[in-house]
């Protein structure tokens, strides 16, 4: 089925994702929100390594100069940009997703890794 709506819910009882998709049929499971929280739409892109990129995961911001980690962004939905962006714990920056989507690797998520926008 083309155009499927991806999602990925916190089951935090068995602290794992759940994935799902819409639209549904007969016979597919919805995570309920009693037993699921963080509900994550997939973007519809795929880091440097193919990994699906979803609404709340990090990628790292790099010193032009040196390389190294400076800080963290998430993916977020923008109502301004109407898309979605990438927000950094620096400044308050906005990056375009798709050069860190063909550039750089996913390195967690705002859920299992808050350490990361401290």
């Amino acid at each position: 089925m083309k155009n499927l709506i991806k999602f990925r819910a916190w089951q935090p009882s068995a602290n794992r994702w759940v994935y799902f998709h819409l639209p549904f049929r007969v016979g597919d499971c919805m995570p309920s929100n009693k037993e699921y929280t963080n509900f994550c739409q997939y973007i519809s892109l795929l880091d440097i390594n193919a990994k699906e990129i979803y609404k709340g995961d990090v990628f790292p911001i790099k010193s032009k100069g040196t390389g190294n980690i400076i800080g963290y962004a998430r993916v977020k939905w923008s109502e301004s940009e109407s898309g979605w962006i990438l927000s950094d714990n620096i400044h308050s920056g906005e990056y375009n997703i798709h050069w860190f989507a063909k550039n750089e690797q996913v390195i967690g998520n705002i859920f299992e890794n808050k350490e990361l926008l401290k």
